[in-house]
């Protein structure tokens, strides 16, 4: 069972028919809705600027791989990929120039404090006119690992107008949600209690990582199954007949 994303080819059934995968990111699903949104308003070119500075998961830079390789040779849409820093004004007007002459559809990847100075960037460069559009990938909001993709910033360094008028450009692809339920709320504030008594603290805003939580359902469904399984007097060491158990169904792990 693998609770993250993990190497695509295990998608694989009949190569690996023993692998269950319950991440909340897969990339494959990431490159099929790109590529739908792409053909959805007949964009045919694009261009990716990827940074990947602060990238603490090392999750930036496959991602912009992924995704530059499959528009490319699965989907058949022009792609060019180049790495920028948004730290270096210089750096980054070269290579906004460099997308300005290829496309006018501009994918972002990197850590969320590091679209607005892109997108401050771009407004300096003419491309937020209208004539560009740019979409930025933030999987989830988390200010301490993948950043929070916002135009206004804590610094107060007087260019939060200009960065907001520059995110009317720009549109944002993310995990769906969850399903706010009370059952859910109550089942994220136990977690987020329970992380106190490791020294984890979360801030008002702060949403539990999917990541993490997908290791917590991953261990809850195969205490599950180990226990079916034994009860039954099967075998726990029979792979294929335990992943057959795990799949098409639902489980109840939040009230554990």
């Amino acid at each position: 069972m693998i609770p993250v994303n993990g190497d695509p080819s295990v998608a694989n059934k009949k190569r690996y028919p023993t692998v269950t995968r319950i991440s909340p990111f897969i990339q494959e699903d990431l490159n099929s809705a790109m590529h739908r949104l792409l053909r959805m308003f007949y964009w045919n070119n694009v261009t990716i600027l990827c940074d990947d500075a602060d990238d603490h998961l090392a999750l930036f830079v496959p991602m912009c791989t992924a995704l530059h390789d499959s528009l490319r040779l699965t989907y058949n849409i022009s792609s060019s990929r180049f790495y920028v820093n948004a730290s270096n004004a210089d750096d980054l007007q070269h290579y906004l120039e460099e997308a300005k002459s290829i496309s006018r559809v501009i994918l972002l990847i990197g850590h969320g404090s590091r679209i607005r100075p892109i997108m401050l960037g771009a407004a300096k460069a003419g491309m937020t006119n209208g004539e560009y559009v740019y979409i930025a990938v933030e999987l989830y909001p988390s200010r301490k690992q993948l950043g929070t993709l916002q135009w206004y910033t804590d610094n107060k360094d007087g260019q939060d107008e200009a960065a907001k008028t520059a995110f009317r450009s720009l549109l944002k692809v993310s995990l769906r949600p969850t399903e706010r339920t009370t059952e859910y709320l109550n089942f994220m504030d136990r977690l987020k209690n329970r992380a106190t008594n490791y020294g984890y603290f979360f801030g008002p805003d702060e949403a539990l990582n999917p990541f993490a939580l997908s290791y917590y359902y991953a261990a809850a469904i195969w205490f599950q199954v180990m226990n079916e399984t034994v009860s039954k007097g099967n075998n726990l060491q029979d792979g294929v007949a335990l992943s057959r158990l795990i799949r098409g169904r639902t489980y109840d792990v939040m009230g554990q």
